[in-house]
């Protein structure tokens, strides 16, 4: 019982750091993605 528990709130840290990583990371693309759109559009001009 105690190691399925351990198991569980094992893998719930291990989820809650990569998700945050994952946020940080999908910010990160969309300024990247954001300024790139800007670069593009003032070349069209």
């Amino acid at each position: 019982m105690t190691f399925k528990n351990q198991c569980v709130e094992t893998s719930a840290v291990f989820l809650y750091h990569y998700m945050r990583l994952f946020c940080q990371e999908g910010v990160k693309l969309k300024s990247v993605l954001r300024q790139t759109k800007q670069m593009r559009h003032n070349t069209d001009l």
